[in-house]
């Protein structure tokens, strides 16, 4: 088989053919009362069948009723909440401070003849909750647009392990993160750089409750320096609507079609 390929199962009468790509490649004989239930599934992760559809000859089907049993779909879904959390060596108001209306998505490490050595971090959650569960989801990619970025600003994305809320999380209540299966983000090119990264392994192992879904934290990989800043729009950016955090997801649910036969007679 090859993509492309177009694959049906007829029943004509008293016989169930079997049809690729429009040539017959086997019948089989049945009674034309039996019920029929198609199964195909592929053995290959990634395969998946487009544009499934059913039809019938019985009077009482209404053609404009026809369906696609299956299709694959692609949305786009901005963050449900962000927040950025702030420390200072000289300020402790800071660290108890809730930033969750910050209008930039923003990893930072800088330094001021009033405000010495302050730490930015940024947290963000995309809502996935209402994707299928037996989903798989065969691109995931999240766009960052870039606002301000500046000096050596190379900057992990890692999985939150513990829940947050965006109107009380501060630098002092921030939640755990993990470095494994982090993303790398290399110093910016430009102050308007914009990153896309690839979220797929991330979205299906939260699908499949192998990771608890509780968003991502960005922090520079050196938070030390004088002015290092990565900075992209959160979800309050106003300035330019277009430029916020977007995830496009394309998916696919599996569907098995089930075909049960029944002898004509029965003999020993």
């Amino acid at each position: 088989y090859a993509i492309g390929d177009t694959l049906e199962i007829e029943r004509d009468s008293t016989t169930i053919k079997y049809i690729k790509n429009n040539t017959t490649l086997t019948s089989v004989a049945t009674e034309n009362d039996r019920e029929l239930l198609a199964m195909a599934a592929f053995y290959d992760e990634d395969g998946y069948f487009n544009n499934i559809m059913t039809s019938f000859s019985d009077s009482s089907y209404n053609a404009a009723e026809e369906q696609p049993i299956l299709a694959g779909t692609t949305v786009t879904i901005y963050p449900n909440k962000d927040a950025n959390i702030q420390y200072n060596d000289t300020d402790g108001d800071m660290a108890t401070t809730n930033y969750g209306n910050a209008t930039e998505f923003t990893a930072a490490q800088y330094q001021t003849p009033e405000v010495t050595n302050t730490t930015v971090r940024s947290l963000m959650k995309f809502d996935l909750d209402w994707l299928p569960e037996n989903a798989k989801i065969t691109y995931a990619n999240l766009t960052l647009n870039g606002t301000s970025h500046s000096g050596t600003n190379a900057a992990y994305l890692q999985r939150v392990t513990q829940n947050w809320y965006e109107d009380s999380v501060t630098w002092t209540n921030q939640p755990t993160t993990t470095s494994t299966d982090q993303f790398n983000l290399a110093t910016a090119d430009s102050a308007t750089q914009n990153y896309t990264l690839d979220m797929r392994s991330f979205i299906q192992n939260c699908v499949d409750s192998v990771y608890t879904n509780y968003g991502v934290m960005l922090k520079l990989q050196s938070e030390t320096g004088t002015s290092n800043t990565l900075a992209f729009a959160s979800s309050d950016y106003t300035t330019d609507s277009s430029k916020v955090p977007a995830l496009q997801i394309s998916y696919y649910v599996p569907v098995q079609i089930k075909v049960e036969m029944y002898p004509n007679n029965d003999a020993l």
